[in-house]
């Protein structure tokens, strides 16, 4: 593993390279990860792939000076490594909060891609637990009031959760945002650096589809609103599989490395 430093403007990307394969993989990171999560994958894939492991900003040790981390930032950066590897596509492996960059790439720049594997991906519909704690309007005033007295996050979350704009799916890591401090700066520094790579969902559909992009998700079986909009996304697509997977298996990192080499690296 190869690891140094990328600029893109005033912002320091942190980058690790694996592997000296002619075939390019990005892969991206899940939140409370870093990119070294992915170097099992040099021994298994490193004869094919060079892969090429960002840390994500706000999540590692990448430093991004701008308010937010943009589309035309991302797609400038990726090109930078496609003209440098000379290379007409790509694949790319995203695990979780990281997946917002796989998906907005192939919003941006579908004609590039060959082949995604995503594992519980973030960003299938633009609302989220995230986007509810951080920017809507009316929600983020209850969970405010919510964290000034946590005994009472119940009572400060019954609008939101009568009125629907509370799933119950994100009520778990909901809670854990109201309660644990860490967990809430870390998001507060997260998501509104993000949000804007959050891609329209019809868009990444229709890009799939006319570039026959070969798309791999697997999303835990009880996660109602996950598994929903996956299965939705897949609906009349030739070219995209959804494998429903128990909660624990997520867990599982190498687990879950075993089950993208498999598609990355196919035995014939």
């Amino acid at each position: 593993m190869q690891t140094g430093v990328l600029k893109y403007e005033n912002n320091t990307l942190q980058v690790n390279r694996l592997g000296q394969g002619k075939q390019l993989l990005f892969a991206f990171h899940d939140f409370g990860q870093h990119a070294e999560v992915f170097a099992p994958l040099e021994r298994a894939l490193g004869h094919r792939y060079t892969i090429i492991a960002i840390e994500i900003p706000g999540l590692g040790h990448s430093i991004w000076q701008q308010k937010q981390v943009d589309k035309l930032a991302l797609v400038t950066i990726i090109e930078r490594f496609k003209l440098e590897f000379k290379v007409e596509k790509f694949d790319l492996l995203a695990l979780g909060f990281g997946a917002l960059y796989a998906l907005s790439l192939m919003e941006q720049r579908s004609e590039w891609i060959e082949k995604v594997v995503l594992f519980a991906p973030d960003g299938l519909r633009r609302s989220s637990w995230q986007s509810l704690a951080t920017r809507h309007f009316y929600a983020k005033g209850r969970i405010k009031a919510a964290i000034a007295q946590p005994e009472k996050a119940a009572q400060k979350l019954k609008g939101i959760r009568n009125w629907g704009i509370l799933k119950k799916e994100w009520t778990a890591p909901l809670d854990d945002y109201i309660k644990n401090d860490t967990v809430r700066s870390s998001w507060n520094q997260v998501y509104p650096l993000h949000y804007k790579l959050v891609p329209e969902i019809q868009k990444v559909r229709w890009n799939v589809k006319k570039n026959k992009i070969e798309l791999h998700m697997y999303c835990p079986e009880h996660a109602l609103v996950l598994k929903k909009d996956a299965l939705k996304f897949a609906k009349k697509q030739d070219f995209t599989v959804v494998n429903l997977l128990p909660e624990a298996d997520f867990e599982n990192i190498p687990g879950l490395l075993n089950l993208s080499e498999a598609i990355f690296n196919p035995r014939q």
